[in-house]
């Protein structure tokens, strides 16, 4: 949809608050402190990858997370990740969303290529349908697998999801229902 030359398009956040809030009703000053962890913990995400293909140095150890940053280290290394993209912008034009997923990588004995999404806190449970929405933007819809990564405060091993064949119809059904609610919202005035 276009507005004045210019693309109208909802993030992929926007639709996944619309299929459930997640966060709704808990106190600014519980969120904020898990934002701020996120924040630092995915910037040192993105320089430990880029790091892997010799962009920069590997990133120093945050001290207050050091084991968030022990369990994603370990976890890039045993899986040979090697990062094709990193934080870029994109979008479907087609749907009307637009997002930034965290990597493109290749990664395993294998080298399949791979969105990745490296998660700080609990699972929630539209965490596959975000990997399911950037699988179907541009310069992302050749992935081969899609990896929710959630990295431990204890430093141990990082816990894998991947999407399931079974999670491709309900979640992606889910998306598509909750971005056509945002829709039909905006077209009929409501905030």
């Amino acid at each position: 949809e276009y507005h004045q030359g210019t693309v109208d398009l909802f993030s992929v956040s926007q639709v996944r608050t619309m299929a459930h809030a997640t966060y709704a009703g808990i106190p600014l000053e519980v969120l904020e402190p898990a934002r701020h962890r996120g924040t630092l913990l995915h910037r040192r995400f993105w320089r430990l990858l880029a790091s892997r293909i010799h962009l920069m140095e590997k990133p120093a150890v945050i001290p207050q997370f050091a084991g968030y940053c022990q369990s994603m280290a370990d976890w890039a290394a045993r899986n040979q990740v090697v990062p094709v993209k990193l934080e870029e912008v994109s979008l479907c034009l087609k749907l009307g969303f637009a997002g930034t997923p965290d990597a493109l990588v290749r990664m395993g004995r294998k080298q399949r290529l791979t969105i990745l999404d490296l998660k700080t806190g609990a699972p929630t449970i539209t965490d596959p349908m975000q990997l399911l929405a950037y699988n179907e933007m541009e310069g992302y819809d050749e992935a081969q697998d899609l990896l929710d990564l959630y990295v431990q405060e204890d430093g141990s091993y990082a816990k894998e999801k991947p999407v399931t064949p079974g999670m491709k119809v309900t979640e992606w059904a889910w998306f598509l229902t909750a971005l056509n609610l945002l829709k039909a919202r905006r077209n009929h005035g409501v905030k």
